[in-house]
């Protein structure tokens, strides 16, 4: 068990599931990132998957230079040896690093602006509306009082009262007063928010595609993170997203789904995709 290289896969920004069978061979590899023999079966057991996505993640790790097959390549009655790339790893770790402490540097500086910002609480004022002088009568005499509806008058003729119309509350909007919450909020671009989650129009079109809401969700967190993508709408840049992915899985050759897995192309191409539209 190597707690330095497990240390350093965590600050990666791969996607969920290839950062997890990376993990796995961090947690049997030793320092220097060799002494790495688990079988396919032990890994399915250490990530409660198949043994088919084991296989195809560690194929994915292999073509993207993040390990190596040094030893009994062909399988046969033992399991290969692997060598993880220490070089790599740590090379991701430190601009990882530096991008999550810009990142919190930011937020740090965006609430104690708030703070400071003595125009960031909504104000409700109410505005009395003049009230029409009414005019009262009695037999002989005539008085103008303020807000009085009563008429009274001798004999057998009955008087209706007039209706005074009530005052009127204005809301009247400040700098900083939060916007009301069915209005579409705009203005400048924003990296992804940490706490980002698909509304129920996305989940139902996740469901609708027949796509995994948690792997889609991953991928495109881990994607959009580590080239640090700014969109306006978060929500509509996911629902893309998943119209991507859709679009591409159906595209895709059953040679290649049964040889990369079709939730790894679809992910690849949805990305490449989305690299495009950020250009």
């Amino acid at each position: 068990m190597s707690i330095q290289l497990m240390t350093l896969v965590r600050k990666s920004a791969l996607p969920t599931n290839t950062k997890f069978v990376l993990m796995a061979l961090a947690d049997w590899a030793d320092d220097n990132g060799v002494n790495c023999y688990p079988s396919i079966y032990e890994l399915s057991e250490y990530m409660t998957c198949s043994e088919r996505t084991v296989q195809r993640l560690l194929r994915e790790l292999e073509e993207g230079g993040w390990i190596a097959v040094v030893g009994n390549a062909n399988g046969g009655g033992s399991s290969r040896h692997y060598a993880l790339n220490v070089s790599k790893l740590e090379a991701v770790a430190e601009v990882e690093h530096a991008r999550r402490e810009a990142e919190k540097e930011r937020r740090r500086r965006d609430r104690k602006n708030d703070a400071a910002n003595p125009f960031n609480q909504g104000c409700q004022f109410v505005t009395p509306v003049n009230l029409s002088p009414v005019t009262t009568a009695t037999e002989g005499v005539t008085t103008v009082q303020q807000g009085v509806t009563t008429t009274t008058s001798r004999g057998d003729t009955g008087v209706t009262p007039s209706t005074i119309d009530p005052p009127k509350i204005h809301q009247r909007s400040v700098i900083g007063a939060e916007a009301p919450k069915n209005v579409k909020a705009t203005g400048r671009a924003t990296i992804l928010p940490g706490d980002f989650w698909p509304n129920e129009a996305a989940e139902q079109m996740a469901r609708d595609f027949g796509l995994s809401l948690a792997d889609q969700l991953a991928a495109f967190q881990d994607h959009h993170s580590a080239k640090g993508s700014t969109f306006k709408d978060w929500q509509a840049a996911f629902r893309t997203w998943l119209r991507n992915s859709q679009r591409f899985g159906q595209r895709s050759t059953p040679m290649a789904s049964s040889r990369h897995g079709q939730q790894g192309i679809t992910h690849k191409h949805a990305a490449a995709y989305a690299t495009i539209l950020e250009a």
